[in-house]
């Protein structure tokens, strides 16, 4: 029981941490996306920019065909296929 709490606590401690070291301006999306808060749509914003770097329009030009929220992925291109 003090294990689980211990960890949680790191756990936390970590989202925090992580929080402090990225841009400001997605700092309250990425917050409110790991306290699930945040629309699945908007958890998915979260997520592509902190995979990108923080660089908002890598995100339109990602072509990681891997990642299952590819096809979900924000800021996309009207028309924006494989085809």
């Amino acid at each position: 029981m003090k294990k689980e709490r211990k960890k949680k606590k790191e756990q936390k401690m970590s989202i925090t941490d992580k929080a402090d070291s990225m841009p400001k301006i997605y700092r309250n999306s990425y917050l409110s996306a790991v306290s699930g808060k945040a629309t699945p749509r908007n958890a998915i914003k979260a997520f592509c920019i902190e995979c990108m770097g923080y660089i908002r329009s890598e995100v339109t030009k990602c072509e990681t065909i891997d990642c299952p929220l590819n096809l979900y992925r924000p800021y996309g291109k009207a028309g924006d296929s494989d085809d």
